[in-house]
């Protein structure tokens, strides 16, 4: 595999995502400006708890199995470059911010790729759900001041950053292996 022909045509997947998000979700945002009561988006309330385990568990595995095991995976077999394109414009069709969308479904498939392994994909997407759930829902600084005197809630928050770092090792032994392999033979 050449990783530095996949470093230099990211950019070039990434620009085109942009572009068909455009073209598709500017439109249907468009209308649905204009004309609000055509399109009436169902109120869905959750109790904290379900909150909690829909963002670190159930969403998780169901996107990671869906867009990275299974559509990504799929097309892969064809073209990879367009399995990356195509798994994450429609990842990204899900949610409000493209763009960050598009980066964490292309960060998801280089852990899935590099590992072959999805639980590590998986288990980047919880961690990172829960900083994000920490940080944007409870703002981190009103957390900190409130929580950060609660030793159980140090130890948490040291536990995540640290697991954050896990995957990334699993990564760099992999490409050392890999490349230290691939020189020797």
């Amino acid at each position: 595999m050449n990783y530095k022909k996949i470093e230099d045509n990211l950019w070039e997947i990434f620009l085109l995502s942009i572009i068909f998000r455009f073209l598709i979700i500017l439109p249907i945002n468009f209308i649905m400006i204009i004309l609000p009561n055509l399109i009436k988006l169902p109120e869905i309330t959750m109790t904290e708890k379900e909150i909690w385990i829909t963002l670190l568990f159930i969403s998780p595995i169901f996107e990671e199995l869906l867009f990275r095991k299974f559509l990504f995976g799929l097309i892969a077999k064809y073209n990879f470059w367009w399995a990356i394109f195509i798994s994450t414009f429609i990842y990204s069709l899900f949610g409000v911010d493209f763009i960050s969308l598009s980066l964490l479904n292309v960060f998801f498939i280089f852990i899935y790729y590099t590992t072959k392994n999805i639980w590590y994909a998986i288990y980047s997407h919880f961690v990172f759900n829960a900083f994000a759930r920490i940080i944007i829902f409870y703002k981190i600084d009103i957390f900190i001041e409130k929580y950060l005197e609660i030793k159980s809630i140090k130890i948490i928050l040291i536990i995540l950053i640290l697991s954050l770092i896990y995957p990334f090792y699993k990564i760099a032994i992999k490409f050392y292996l890999r490349n230290r392999k691939d020189n020797y033979e």
